[in-house]
């Protein structure tokens, strides 16, 4: 399967939050549904989608050839079995696990070729350490179990891309964590993400702090 034959993995986020409602709405409107699965629990997006009174099936799998291709079935890869639905709009120990643990498989999916790409929905840093998961973000968890050594957040559109040196911190943590090593580091990601986006000569401007 090629990248672009594999389906986007979209986890489902922290089951507490926002993210479910996001995926089920995304589900509703977008013509391409077809080419992703969520990754999470089947019991949080059948209820996510039953609050929009959508006309919704949810199939639950276990691997991502169990794909069934229908308008009418949005296709769950089951990264965690909840017993019943977590508190909604509070800090959860067991919703930070349910979140931690559909990144953990997307990230697995991704790097055996089952997906093409992840994409996350919002997750809470207090849940995650709650559940005794110490990560600031979704970046330190792929970092951490993606295999990568040296990481950057991203952003980017159609006309720039742009690599943060520090995430996550106070202004005077990101003073003394922004030294030449550090801008380095960001400045030759940077340059590589571009390549691999199709840049070929990509050019770096480096904003002062």
């Amino acid at each position: 399967m090629t990248a672009h034959d594999a389906p986007l993995a979209v986890t489902m986020g922290d089951p507490s939050g926002i993210g479910p409602e996001i995926i089920a709405k995304m589900y509703l409107r977008r013509p391409d549904k077809r080419h992703w699965i969520v990754v999470g629990d089947p019991l949080v997006m059948t209820h996510a989608l039953c609050a929009l009174d959508a006309d919704v099936r949810v199939r639950p799998i276990a691997s991502v050839d169990e794909t069934v291709l229908d308008d009418g079935t949005l296709n769950v890869l089951c990264s965690s079995q909840l017993s019943a639905l977590p508190p909604v709009s509070q800090v959860s120990a067991v919703s930070g696990r349910a979140a931690f643990d559909a990144i953990v498989v997307a990230i697995g999916l991704a790097r055996d070729g089952w997906v093409g790409g992840i994409v996350t929905a919002p997750i809470h840093k207090e849940a995650l350490a709650a559940a005794g998961l110490h990560y600031p973000g979704h970046t330190e968890i792929l970092a951490d179990h993606g295999g990568a050594p040296k990481v950057a957040m991203m952003l980017a559109n159609e006309d720039i891309r742009t690599v943060l040196v520090t995430i996550h911190c106070s202004l005077s943590e990101a003073i003394r964590k922004g030294d030449f090593a550090a801008q380095m580091d960001a400045i030759r990601l940077a340059d590589a993400g571009a390549q691999a986006l199709g840049i070929s000569h990509p050019r770096v401007a480096v904003a002062g702090l």
